[in-house]
């Protein structure tokens, strides 16, 4: 069966793929200057937010990728704007 999105899969992977990509790369630089330790990021319940990918053997056992899809492309690139916001402000500030 086709979803209505299979035309779009592949540019919304791309940009989500791109944007975890520049997330991991900026998140490096951020930790280079202030350190593993004051660079660590925000966690509820002891997971951070790269641990959503735990939750792939799921997605995929009850056939949920086109919706986790469509919450990636949303939410890989809202996540690199706050890295990318966070980084600059580093770069405006930098650490003593």
């Amino acid at each position: 069966m086709q979803s209505k999105r299979g035309g779009f899969a592949l540019p919304m992977g791309a940009l989500a793929g791109i944007a975890v990509a520049a997330i991991f790369h900026m998140r490096l630089i951020i930790e280079e200057h202030i350190g593993k330790t004051q660079a660590r990021q925000p966690n509820v319940g002891g997971m951070e937010a790269e641990d959503i990918l735990y939750l792939l053997p799921l997605v995929t056992l009850f056939r949920q990728l086109v919706p986790f899809l469509v919450l990636a492309s949303i939410g890989a690139p809202l996540f690199a704007l706050w890295a990318s916001r966070e980084m600059l402000a580093l770069n405006k500030n930098p650490p003593a």
